[in-house]
């Protein structure tokens, strides 16, 4: 049910579609989850997976970066709801170029003005400052997951992988502390190519020297950001992320 009361004219059939569309993106990206976990775990006596597993990474790392194309207009139709007549179709791409570019809170105010978020046409009950800044809070809430950075090594592999002829076969087994199997799949990046990364914290490992770094359990700072050395796979070094 949206914030925005019953009485005005919402577009319920835009709504309707995109608590529609994002359903089916949903369903589409756990289905392939669950085919890539499952070609991942498939017995085998080689450090390196069959093409399937690739595909489905592949699909899993495309379909959620495209999620969130579908889940903004979500929060807009369903979520928040609004009063736009006739509806137009928000990009979360854009917004987040916005955000960059002018900052969260005024890419958030020109969303809410071309959007008509926030904006009561027929209630003479509720105080329009009151409800405006529900929605505010409400669109915070809901768009932080995305926006707030954590979501971003998505964006970034996902444009990565469309771009390059990226490799990610390769995933030595290994046991866990409890005697299982376990597939550790590897990503390959190349410093001639780390321009895709933009300013991520892929960019930032690529371009680092850790040739210095050789002790297990030691904490090592990167640009302000800090990662514990997990021990090595033959020439591979693991690193934790500690944020």
């Amino acid at each position: 049910m949206s914030l925005l009361p019953e009485y005005e004219d919402a577009e319920v059939s835009t709504k309707s579609l995109y608590e529609i569309s994002l359903k089916h993106q949903i369903e589409k990206l756990l289905f392939f989850r669950e085919k890539f976990v499952t070609s991942l775990n498939r017995p085998r006596y080689t450090n390196y997976v069959e093409p399937d597993c690739e595909y489905f990474f592949d699909s899993v790392i495309n379909n959620s970066a495209a999620l969130a194309e579908y889940y903004l207009p979500y929060i807009i139709y369903s979520i928040i709801g609004t009063t736009l007549t006739p509806p137009q179709r928000p990009w979360f791409s854009k917004f987040k170029n916005k955000c960059g570019e002018d900052g969260y809170q005024k890419a958030k105010s020109a969303l809410f003005s071309k959007y008509e978020i926030g904006i009561l046409i027929k209630s003479t009950s509720i105080d329009n400052e009151i409800y405006l800044k529900k929605c505010h809070d409400l669109f915070d809430k809901s768009i932080e997951t995305i926006i707030e950075g954590k979501y971003d090594i998505v964006f970034t592999l996902n444009n990565y992988i469309k771009h390059n002829s990226m490799t990610f076969c390769y995933a030595p087994l290994s046991n866990t502390s409890d005697d299982k199997c376990k597939s550790n799949l590897f990503l390959s990046f190349t410093k001639d190519q780390c321009f895709m990364l933009e300013d991520s914290i892929l960019k930032t490992l690529i371009s680092s020297d850790l040739n210095e770094t050789n002790n297990t359990g030691e904490i090592i700072d990167i640009n302000g950001m800090k990662f514990t050395n997990k021990g090595s796979i033959g020439a591979a070094k693991l690193l934790e992320n500690n944020n």
